[in-house]
């Protein structure tokens, strides 16, 4: 079910997005007119923004010139989805994908918060269970995406959890402490195949993928157990795509630049007098501004190195 829903919501999303990319490559391509493809998830969508204008990806295409933009990015993807679509011959919106990666000279990519969300959901219904609280993923990730009523509840016995128990003990035990780790292997390995992919395609394509950030960071010293616990997983997968990256892509470091900001950069916040909770880890019309010129840097960087 999940992946018939996925690839009803691709087909909508490319047909209206990739609409200019038959006219762009019969008409613009010699002309040296530069075209964008944007790939990933919400990040790149531009989720939760009051104007999508505001979106890194509208932002980074306007700095580096592009003639055409296209962005085919889908909300709730993880790489394993993205390599799917990139990879499946017989999917769905195979062969439009492939038209599009054709026609671009550079592609940026958001992919893998998804996932590490997931890892994190699942990390805390262990450390739940290890002080005697039974509660699933998917019930955590519903509480966190919707904090109030019982989800409030779920949270706040959460959180009292996080600040209570000595957490940190779980990822340090060596038969516990896999979840990140398997979740950003796997990830990593369907990104290095995601840009096998696009590089078959068009091995002239430049490839700017961006890292992982902490949305938490931000929710100051009451509630800094979640940041520190989210802070394993984004470490854990940007070490690793330091060690594991190929040579098909080049990696915009967003995490450095959103950790030295004493900005709030995403829609994270919590506000401890009202105890009102928001856990959207997306970023805010200052934190896309933030990632576009991260970007924009590790764009330019890789076309002067080729």
């Amino acid at each position: 079910m999940k992946k018939r829903i996925l690839n009803a919501v691709l087909s909508f999303c490319l047909a209206v997005t990739l609409l200019p990319v038959t006219s762009f490559a019969a008409d613009d391509a010699e002309s040296g007119a530069l075209a964008y493809l944007a790939l990933g998830d919400s990040i790149t969508t531009g989720y939760g923004l009051d104007d999508s204008g505001e979106s890194f990806a509208d932002l980074f295409a306007e700095e580096i010139g592009a003639a055409v933009t296209v962005n085919a990015a889908v909300d709730g993807l993880t790489a394993a989805m993205l390599e799917d679509a990139l990879t499946d011959t017989a999917g769905t919106d195979y062969l439009t994908y492939m038209a599009a990666i054709n026609a671009a000279d550079v592609i940026t990519i958001t992919i893998g918060g998804n996932d590490l969300m997931g890892a994190f959901y699942t990390v805390m219904t262990e450390i739940a269970a290890v002080n005697g609280v039974t509660v699933d993923a998917e019930t955590i990730q519903s509480a966190f995406a919707d904090p109030a009523g019982d989800n409030l509840t779920t949270v706040s016995s959460l959180l009292n959890l996080l600040n209570a128990s000595d957490w940190s003990s779980y990822l340090t035990d060596a038969d516990t402490s896999t979840v990140f780790t398997d979740a950003v292997t796997e990830c990593i390995e369907n990104l290095n195949n995601i840009a096998a992919a696009i590089k078959a395609v068009n091995p002239d394509a430049v490839i700017v993928v961006a890292n992982q950030y902490n949305p938490y960071q931000w929710l100051g010293d009451t509630y800094e157990n979640i940041a520190l616990l989210f802070e394993t997983g984004v470490n854990a997968y940007n070490m690793g795509l330091s060690i594991s990256k190929t040579s098909d892509y080049t990696v915009a470091d967003v995490c450095s630049e959103f950790a030295a900001s004493e900005d709030t950069l995403t829609n994270a916040q919590i506000d401890a007098a009202t105890y009102s909770f928001n856990f959207d880890f997306h970023p805010n019309a200052e934190g896309h501004t933030v990632i576009a010129a991260v970007m924009v840097s590790a764009y330019e960087s890789e076309s002067i190195a080729e």
